[in-house]
């Protein structure tokens, strides 16, 4: 595999995987968690979830109001990677938070956990 082969030339590699789109079931989820899994499992050094932000200026975000997905008044300077920012999206916001911070936890060593939660203190519960 390529993580394989960068491994050997003595490169850290990391994954990032992106949660939360608005029309993404339970089952592309899983798919897009066990990816990572096998990922970690060919030598990934660290997976890194997010939960999918939709910029203003973006076509996503252009959907995410036109859809319901976040009310035309939101503020901008509320969106955070950590914590969903849409709403009546087909995974529930909890859930989609819940499995992030599941995931970070499950999929990367414990000093990357650690590392991750002291920079995330500011934001409540960190990981």
């Amino acid at each position: 595999s390529l993580i394989h082969e960068a491994k050997q030339l003595g490169l850290t590699i990391g994954g990032n995987y992106l949660l939360g789109y608005p029309d993404e079931t339970y089952e592309e989820m899983t798919e897009t968690i066990m990816l990572a899994k096998r990922h970690m499992d060919e030598g990934l050094d660290r997976a890194n979830f997010m939960i999918l932000v939709p910029f203003p200026g973006t076509l996503l975000y252009d959907e995410a109001i036109t859809n319901g997905n976040l009310s035309p008044d939101f503020d901008p300077d509320m969106m955070n990677w950590m914590y969903p920012t849409m709403k009546n999206t087909l995974i529930h916001p909890e859930v989609l938070e819940y499995v992030n911070r599941i995931c970070w936890r499950l999929l990367n060593h414990s000093g990357r956990v650690d590392n991750i939660s002291s920079m995330a203190l500011g934001v409540t519960g960190g990981l």
